[in-house]
């Protein structure tokens, strides 16, 4: 996680979510900095594939709602980890189902331009600003996509949104 990334998520997450709320961060290892060290909580629960720092519970993001009940989060957050799951579908799904009614869905990914190092633990996808309202975010609300440079270079894409239904647009065409 980038400098940039954190610097978003301190700003995003206040805005937009109660002080203390119970958060699920997937795919937590920490390699580079964590959503653990910015943000306020009651309770953070973070999952990834292999044990490490900041991970509390070893699971696949495919297995989140076999193991947490159905809207039992505040925010969820998933950070440069859907490039690395071959069915990232299969992992916004089961986030969205364990994500509160109002709740906040937090997702960064590598953006075209980025170059991973690590390739922890495999590096399938890249995504654009398009895939966020269309695939990531479909059906709620968004409150924020944005590209975040690292010294120029687009270096990752940042989205929030909220699973308060999208208001349906009534206006006459």
């Amino acid at each position: 996680m980038t400098p940039e990334v954190l610097e978003w998520y301190k700003d995003i997450i206040p805005r937009y979510s109660k002080e203390k709320s119970r958060i699920l961060d997937v795919g937590s290892l920490d390699i580079n900095g964590s959503l653990k060290d910015v943000a306020s909580y009651s309770e953070y629960i973070g999952i990834d594939i292999k044990e490490g720092k900041n991970v509390d519970v070893v699971l696949n993001a495919h297995d989140i709602s076999k193991r947490f009940n159905k809207e039992s989060f505040d925010i969820v957050s998933c950070s440069s980890m859907l490039n690395s799951d071959p069915e990232f579908w299969v992992s916004i799904e089961n986030m969205r189902k364990v994500l509160k009614k109002h709740g906040l869905l937090l997702i960064t990914v590598p953006g075209i331009n980025f170059r991973s190092l690590e390739n922890y633990p495999t590096d399938y996808y890249r995504f654009t600003i398009d895939v966020f309202k269309d695939l990531f975010f479909k059906g709620m609300e968004v409150l924020d996509i944005q590209n975040v440079y690292d010294g120029g270079n687009l270096c990752t894409i940042v989205g929030a949104a909220t699973a308060r239904a999208k208001k349906k647009d009534t206006r006459l065409i």
